[in-house]
């Protein structure tokens, strides 16, 4: 996998705007919540796209080549999971575990313009291929794998699918190896995971419990709609 393809396969734009700080230009109602210095940028575990600038926008999270000033940007819909992983098999290095929502078209059919990438070489002899839809951002401190996930967080609650535009109406309904997402996390987000989905599988069942209830009613009352009168 080359760095061009999992741009093109992953719909990373990396035609956004640079002030003449190398700084991503701001959209409409967007801010700079944090940025982090000396990041390095990995597609998959093996694929070092080189070491830049990490910018966490309020509406998206863009990162900056130090070297090529090349930029890539992610909206917070483009990314089905975040977490913080440690280092496991062949990547020994601590980092936010991203896993975007790749393009579902072969490639090669959809626009280069949308990206800013050109594969008519790069895809001589591999259309169709699937690619690795897993980056993995590696922070110059160590302690900075917890500031980019908590600062992420807050980020991606405020672009939440049901403000998102009708073109991506559907995006959110992803699934994900759930074993190797666990596996590559520390143990307090592990915990706080499982102790939401027992929660929300417990509300869940619940409301299940609560909706028999009503329908059982429902059906004895249609058998003898007298039964149930009070009686004068």
């Amino acid at each position: 996998m080359s760095i061009e393809r999992a741009i093109k396969n992953l719909n990373i734009n990396c035609l956004t705007k640079l002030n003449q700080e190398g700084e991503p230009i701001l959209i409409d109602d967007e801010s700079l919540f944090a940025k982090f210095l000396g990041t390095t940028w990995y597609f998959g575990e093996t694929v070092n796209a080189g070491t830049g600038t990490l910018f966490v926008l309020t509406r998206r999270l863009v990162w900056v080549d130090d070297s090529t000033k090349r930029p890539f940007d992610l909206r917070y819909q483009q990314i089905i999971v975040h977490a913080m992983s440690q280092p496991q098999g062949s990547f020994n290095h601590h980092c936010v575990y991203l896993q975007l929502d790749g393009n579902e078209a072969k490639m090669g059919e959809s626009d280069d313009q949308e990206t800013g990438v050109d594969n008519s070489s790069d895809l001589e002899g591999d259309s169709g291929v699937e690619f690795d839809n897993e980056v993995r951002i590696v922070p110059f401190s160590e302690d900075e794998v917890t500031l980019i996930f908590k600062a992420m967080c807050s980020c991606a609650e405020l672009n939440s699918d049901d403000d998102d535009d009708e073109d991506h109406e559907d995006e959110g309904n992803f699934f994900f190896n759930e074993d190797e997402i666990m596996n590559g996390l520390d143990d307090a987000t592990r915990d706080a995971i499982l102790a939401k989905s027992l929660n929300d599988a417990t509300i869940m069942e619940k409301s299940v419990d609560d909706n028999s209830a009503e329908e059982d009613l429902e059906e004895l009352v249609g058998m003898d709609p007298e039964r149930f009168e009070d009686v004068e």
